[in-house]
């Protein structure tokens, strides 16, 4: 179970930059976004430093809740959600760390407007909305059964 999960979050890392790749070195549109977060002024290296903490926290955490005793379990009915949920996560916030190493900052190939993004934020931002969902739906169904 663990070589699947991680043959997961390495595709999911390979097709997020190799469509960064694609657009890099095709001269189309892309953007090398070295602003931070919400345009807050951190620099690179301390974004950099704090991704893979945070990274290193979330991967840890996984790992610890899929130990051999319970994985049989994890891959079972709801559970299912969360993990799929955490290895976008990890593989959104790992593509973006590796662009920041490799790049200088976040390559985001999808611009429009004022918003600037790619594959490895819509990891992230649907990895933490579907377990924001499924942590509301689970709470209203365990007030149901009270």
């Amino acid at each position: 179970m663990r070589l699947k999960t991680f043959l997961t979050i390495t595709s999911l890392i390979t097709i997020d930059q190799g469509l960064k790749a694609l657009f890099l070195f095709s001269k189309k549109a892309a953007l090398i976004n070295d602003s931070s977060v919400f345009l807050l002024p951190i620099k690179q290296v301390i974004l950099i430093l704090l991704s893979c903490i945070l990274l290193g926290l979330l991967t840890g955490w996984y790992i610890k809740r899929n130990a051999p005793s319970t994985c049989n379990q994890l891959y079972k009915g709801e559970n299912n959600i969360l993990q799929t949920c955490i290895m976008l996560i990890i593989s959104g916030g790992t593509s973006n760390t590796i662009d920041r190493l490799l790049h200088g900052g976040v390559v985001d190939v999808f611009l429009s407007y004022e918003l600037h993004w790619n594959i490895a934020d819509a990891y992230i931002i649907l990895g933490a909305t579907a377990i924001l969902v499924h942590t509301v739906f689970q709470s209203q169904k365990a007030k149901k059964q009270i």
